[in-house]
Order: C-alpha cells, then structure tokens, then sequence
C-alpha cells in the first residue's frame, strides 16, 4: 500500500509540473474567479500567523475520475496604506473512482497542495491554504480582502463553487506538511482525522487558535466563510495541446 501511495503521489506531482507548463504557455483555458470580503474587528499582534484557507464543491464528476487544477492564486489587502500580497500554492484535486479516503498533502517542489478523494464525494473540499506571519501589528477591519486565482479540468462541463476563510494562530509551522490539514468536512474519510471540523482546518494547530480575520477563536479552526463563488470550470486537454 505505501509503495501504491508513493508511486500515486509521484505521478500526481509529475501531473502537476506539466499541467504548469501547459498553462504557461497558453495550452489550457483557465477560468479566473475572485472572491471580496473583509476581516473582522479584532487587532492581531505581530508575529501572529494567519492561515488563509479555502474549499471548493465540485459539480459535473458523477463518480468519474476528474482532476480540477488551480494556480495564480493571491490574497490582496492593504494595511495602514501599505498592499499586501499573500502569493497562495497552486492545487490539483483528483477525484479518484478507486480513492476510498480522502488525503492532502503539500509538493514543496512545485509549490502544490495535492488532493485525492472518491470520486462519488459531493461536499467541501479543501482547495488551498498559506500561512502568513504578521510582520506589525495589524488593525480590525480591513476591507477589502480579494482572493483570486484560476480553475481549469482535465474534464469538460464541470463546475464549482468556492470560498474562502482565514484565522489567527498564536504558532504554526513554515512546513505546510506539518499543519496537518484536513481534506474534507466528512467525518469519515479523512483518518486519522475523523471529526466534524471544516475542510481546510490545521489539525496540528488547533489548540494555537485565537480570534481575529474572519474567526473567533475557540472551535473555528478555519473561520468564517466568504461569500461563495461559482465558475464554470476551464478545459485543459490531458497532455496538452490547444484548444
């Protein structure tokens, strides 16, 4: 079974740099998508952590193997007159008919979360996330947050809806691996994470949690939802070539 993980997690990794190239060069239709919110009236102190997160829910898969790519994501905001860019990983969610858990986990190498999950799964999934360490002190209220980046399948008429969310950790850690995120809200597909917390939540880290963003601390791992927003998913042919 590792050997079969392994093999899987190479392939997938490998998918991932060549779905990069694809994209650099204009061989994919990507649909862009951003998101407009705020954080709330809490001040963060500085050396805090916020941990940007977000989730998608993918419509069109019908139990077929169907593998959503996502890149060129930001999270922009402007503190005390100064803009701030959060640059936030790219993602590949493979929805997989012989997938029986769901699992994520970061690529240092191409700068990837990589998702696999049963392709007869229909809720949240985690999309992507990134820490960010204050620099200062920050205010309550800033307004606007953007988050935008852009979606494309190796599958046509897929669509989806996304949000985002971010909360405050007092710790984290600069390893992505080590935050131990959950993949899907389900409470059991994801072991060891076998509980009702949102996709998305740094497992690892909860008991670091406090308020401010867009959470309150105590069991709001993630924080609380943006609005939502719906795209009609970009084709990307498997191996490439245009459109």
């Amino acid at each position: 079974m590792k050997i079969k993980s392994a093999f899987l997690f190479s392939a997938v990794v490998a998918l991932a740099v060549g779905i990069l190239a694809q994209n650099a060069f204009g061989q994919c239709t990507t649909t862009p998508s951003a998101i407009n919110s705020n954080f709330n009236g809490t001040p963060i102190a500085a050396n805090n952590y916020i941990w940007f997160n977000s989730v998608i829910k993918v419509g069109g898969v019908n139990s077929r193997p169907v593998t959503i790519f996502y890149g060129g994501a930001s999270v922009n905001f402007t503190v005390n007159g100064n803009p701030v860019n959060v640059n936030i990983p790219a993602a590949i969610i493979m929805f997989s008919p012989s997938a029986t858990t769901a699992s994520t986990s970061y690529d240092a190498g191409s700068d990837t979360w990589i998702t696999v999950l049963p392709a007869d799964y229909s809720g949240n999934v985690f999309l992507s996330g990134a820490a960010y360490q204050l620099p200062s002190n920050y205010p309550g209220g800033i307004n606007p947050v953007i988050w935008s980046g852009e979606f494309s399948s190796d599958t046509v008429g897929i669509s989806a809806q996304w949000q985002w969310a971010s909360a405050v950790y007092t710790s984290f850690s600069n390893d992505p691996n080590a935050a131990g995120v959950k993949a899907v809200d389900d409470n059991k597909l994801n072991p060891p994470y076998l509980n009702s917390d949102h996709a998305g939540t740094p497992e690892n880290f909860r008991s670091f949690v406090i308020g401010g963003t867009r959470g309150g601390g105590g069991s709001n791992f993630t924080g609380s939802y943006s609005g939502t927003a719906s795209v009609k998913v970009g084709y990307c042919p498997p191996g490439g070539g245009k459109d």
